[in-house]
């Protein structure tokens, strides 16, 4: 039997294996929406502030359909001012790589690369960093973003999906998954450096309490 018949019976079984996992797979939270209510984010935390105030939940959001979504504007003791964003789903079709959403509000994208975060007492992890800028509105903001589950994090969401695919195998239940984002105005070089460390100082003291609501049970509704 020459190698090319060989590789191709090889590539047809692994073609084969993974459709029969596929079918495995139970339809992934498509049918319930997550009711969240972010009580495991705090208001406070490290040398970040935030109130009632100047935080929002949404339960129906468009386009949406699974997920509560959480805003939340936090101030530091330097005056510098980030917003996060959770977007907490039970379904995959509900997540969006960032890049793409931002385009379609209105942003241009420049310079997106990997950067490392080192919360406290726990394991680092990768992001995204990316530059933002809406000549519509005039704004110039960094970004900070990440994909979360109870099964690892990423920064991209085909990579993501494969890892949630594959712990749905062995675990059945509906399991949250989140978009986490962290936006800072910027204006100019000094600033943006300035802009990275806040975002990645809110990051690293939230990313444990994410960890703490990814963990817990979510509360769902049905469709």
């Amino acid at each position: 039997m020459s190698k090319i018949k060989a590789s191709s019976i090889v590539l047809a079984c692994m073609c084969v294996v993974w459709f029969v996992l596929i079918q495995r797979i139970p339809p992934y939270g498509a049918d319930v929406k997550l009711i969240e209510k972010f009580e495991q984010i705090p208001f406070s935390v490290g040398d970040w502030y935030s109130d009632k105030e100047r935080s929002s939940i949404r339960t129906s959001v468009k386009g949406l359909p699974t997920s509560s979504v959480l805003n939340r504007l936090y101030t530091n003791s330097n005056g510098d001012k980030v917003i996060l964003t959770i977007v907490y789903a039970s379904s995959l079709g509900d997540m969006h790589q960032p890049e793409i959403c931002l385009m379609g509000q209105g942003w241009a994208i420049s310079e997106p690369r990997k950067i490392s975060l080192h919360p406290k007492q726990k394991l680092s992890f990768k992001a995204m960093k990316a530059m933002l800028s809406n000549e519509v509105e005039g704004r110039d903001e960094l970004a900070v973003y990440w994909f979360d589950s109870p099964v690892g994090k990423s920064t991209l969401l085909p990579k993501h999906k494969i890892k949630i695919y594959l712990s749905r195998l062995t675990k059945h239940g509906t399991v949250g998954t989140a978009l986490v984002r962290i936006m800072t105005p910027v204006s100019g070089f000094d600033d943006e450096e300035r802009g990275l460390k806040a975002a990645v100082d809110l990051a690293n003291e939230i990313s444990p309490h994410i960890d703490i609501l990814l963990a817990k049970p979510p509360v769902i509704k049905k469709q």
